[in-house]
């Protein structure tokens, strides 16, 4: 694996987004939970906005656009979903590691197969950018920017029958990811949170 160790070193380093990221971060902090609908399309709506990947990006044109979607739909049914089942036993990790890397992996599974019943989409990237805010150490940032750069450093990987009931695409991401950060912290000793991952890669484009 061949590293750019000035670019990474640098990505150590503090970004002129920390502040606007940190705003987001706080905002799930505050409001973990996902039982008050004016809390969950707060986080939905701010964090789909400023990455470029807003939930009401939808597969066809419906009959409620708009506000209303969010309200009559998005709320409703992320609300009903119970989404804090999902995420609860996931407070007793501090970092991604193999042994929890499935069950962080099946939660992105959960939160993308809600994405697609609201929208009709995938939503990955959503699903991996709205779990990150709320767990910043533990979930790793999708995007096709992101992979694509991951793709030019990680070995590619061989088929993991355990990952086959998941989102193959984010969990190879997910897989990959943990290997690049492993070999940095063995061979440099330097560990890469998620959010350092992400500016790494996107610092190869």
């Amino acid at each position: 694996m061949r590293v750019d160790l000035k670019r990474l070193k640098n990505a150590e380093l503090p970004t002129r987004w920390d502040l606007g990221n940190e705003v987001l971060y706080r905002l799930c902090e505050q409001h973990p939970h996902h039982t008050k609908e004016d809390e969950i399309l707060a986080k939905i709506w701010l964090v789909g906005r400023s990455y470029s990947a807003a939930i009401e990006r939808r597969r066809e044109s419906r009959e409620i656009g708009g506000e209303a979607f969010y309200t009559s739909v998005v709320g409703p049914k992320m609300r009903r979903a119970k989404i804090d089942n999902w995420l609860a036993p996931l407070l007793r990790y501090s970092r991604p590691t193999i042994e929890n890397c499935v069950e962080l992996i099946d939660t992105h599974k959960r939160l993308t197969d809600l994405f697609r019943d609201i929208t009709g989409l995938e939503k990955r990237s959503l699903a991996s950018k709205y779990l990150h805010f709320h767990f910043r150490n533990l979930f790793y940032i999708y995007d096709s920017r992101a992979a694509q750069s991951l793709a030019t450093l990680a070995p590619r990987l061989k088929d993991l029958p355990v990952l086959r009931n998941y989102d193959r695409v984010y969990a190879t991401h997910f897989v990959k990811s943990l290997t690049f950060v492993e070999t940095i912290e063995r061979d440099h000793g330097i560990y890469l949170n998620p959010r350092k991952v992400d500016d790494y890669l996107l610092g190869l484009i």
